[in-house]
């Protein structure tokens, strides 16, 4: 198995804030918009945007953009019935896997849905 490049945890369902929403290409559309332990992850029709902003210098800001055609598939692994913490979803991409951690609040199956709306077209 390959290493993972990449992780993010999401946390609950937000909105897209307006310096975020100035990335977006005049005909891009949000679908979703998740808190992430560090700032926030948007899903448009296109792409997937994830920044990161480090607490202990919040006016730096890292970007990282993940265009849905990099996705070559995914797959998800549910919380076990004990310790219900949450699921982790990883997308095997051209770049490697990123493992995206999802908290409890949010629901795999909708996630999946929305994943499968913006990669299958």
């Amino acid at each position: 198995m390959t290493e993972i490049a990449l992780a993010w945890t999401l946390t609950k369902e937000t909105y897209a804030s307006e310096d975020a929403v100035k990335l977006l290409l005049p005909d891009e559309e949000i679908i979703a918009t998740f808190k992430t332990l560090k700032d926030m992850a948007i899903f448009t029709d296109k792409r997937l945007i994830v920044r990161d902003s480090p607490a202990l210098a919040p006016k730096k800001v890292e970007t990282y953009v993940l265009p849905y055609s990099s996705v070559q598939m995914w797959s998800s692994d549910r919380g076990g019935v004990f310790m219900d913490t949450g699921a982790e979803v990883e997308l095997w991409t051209l770049l490697g896997r990123i493992k995206i951690s999802l908290k409890k609040e949010i629901s795999l199956t909708k996630f999946e849905t929305l994943l499968s709306q913006v990669i299958i077209k």
